[in-house]
Order: structure tokens, then sequence, then C-alpha cells
């Protein structure tokens, strides 16, 4: 009678013993399964653009006007023209042309420098940040972007005292400007990228518009 219910007892101990073994295996095929899709999904929502692997990001309801050339402003439009951009490229400020919210200007820094005391580029510069298109500098001195932007009475950087205060003062090589609205009213909004790395400065671009 004992012995027949050791044998009962040592009975359950086994089969406990399979349940719990039961559990870890299932457990185990669940976090593996969890990690596959993970992966998936990061590799899905990743591309490899010409500056090497990215976070995918539709932009193909943006249009880009590329005015003034510049080795590294072209490398960024290159990687926005391969992630859907439509991209329009001129070599000097356009006379009539529809600006939105969807739309993102990106000058040459080198042209923009020459350009500044060009009365054209203030009025645009106005016209464009008004209709909500955001302006991007890249390359050359952009701490001048924002001289510009005071110029044409978007922004302002130099205090009552006469101390200039611009968020560029040591010539990042991408620096932006847009008017985000909330509810009636409108407030600036910029953008700094100290980074040299293409794909670091399209990045940092992405995030902002």
């Amino acid at each position: 009678m004992i012995i027949h219910v050791d044998r009962k007892l040592l009975s359950i101990k086994e089969r406990k013993s399979m349940i719990m073994l039961g559990l870890i295996v299932l457990s185990a095929l669940i976090i593996i399964l969890s990690s596959s899709f993970l992966l998936s999904t990061m590799w899905s929502r990743s591309i490899q653009t010409p500056g090497g692997w990215s976070v995918q990001r539709d932009l193909s309801n943006f249009m880009v006007l590329h005015i003034g050339g510049g080795k590294l402003a072209s490398e960024v439009v290159k990687e926005l023209e391969f992630r859907g951009a439509r991209i329009t490229s001129l070599a000097d400020i356009p006379g009539d042309v529809a600006l939105s919210a969807n739309t993102l200007v990106v000058f040459g820094g080198e042209w923009f420098e020459k350009s500044l005391s060009d009365p054209r580029l203030l009025v645009f510069l106005r016209n464009a940040a008004l209709s909500g298109a955001k302006l991007v500098m890249i390359g050359g001195a952009t701490s001048k972007f924002f001289v510009a932007l005071e110029m044409a009475g978007l922004d302002k950087i130099t205090t009552e005292t006469g101390v200039v205060r611009n968020p560029a003062y040591f010539d990042p090589p991408q620096v932006g400007f847009k008017m985000e609205r909330e509810g009636d009213h409108s407030h600036p909004s910029i953008l700094i990228s100290n980074s040299s790395n293409v794909s670091s400065l399209v990045e940092a671009l992405l995030g902002w518009l």
C-alpha cells in the first residue's frame, strides 16, 4: 500500500516536471517569435539610402526647391529625392512659385551668402515662411541665414541693447527656419545641425519637418 502511494506521488511529480518543461519551451518560443517579428518590423521600416541605412519616411507629398546648388546641399537633396521627394533645382530665386506647408526650400550656402544683399531674397524668405514652407540653408556661413531672417522681419537676433544673439554663431553645417501654427497663433521653430555627415543632416532635417 505504501509502495503504491509512492509510485503515485512519483507520477504526479513527473507530470509537474513535464508541465514545467513545456511552459519553459513555450516561453522560449514566444520570445523567439517576438524577437523575429520586431526585427522584421525594424527591417521593413528601414531603407538603404546613398548615405547608409536610415529610418524610412515617405516624402512623396513634399516638394523640395533646391536653390543655388552647393556640394553638401546637393548631397542632402539627393537623399531626399531617394526617399520620394519631388525636386526642383534652380540657379536663382524663382519669380512665381506656389509654396505651402509641404514645401521645403534648400539653399546652397555659398549662393545664399552672395545673395544676402539681394532684396528679392528677403521678399522670398518672408513670403515662403508665411506660407508655411520650411527654409533650410546647408553649407557656408550659415550664421548669415538668421541675419537674413531678421532683415526680412521673420526673426529677431538683435536685442534692444544691440547685442546680437545668433543661434548659428559658429556656422553649423545646416540651419533651418519655419513658422509653426498652434490654433490662431504661430511661433518660429529653428533647426541647428552640427554634424557634417550627410545621413545625420538628413535625419535631423526629417525629425524637424
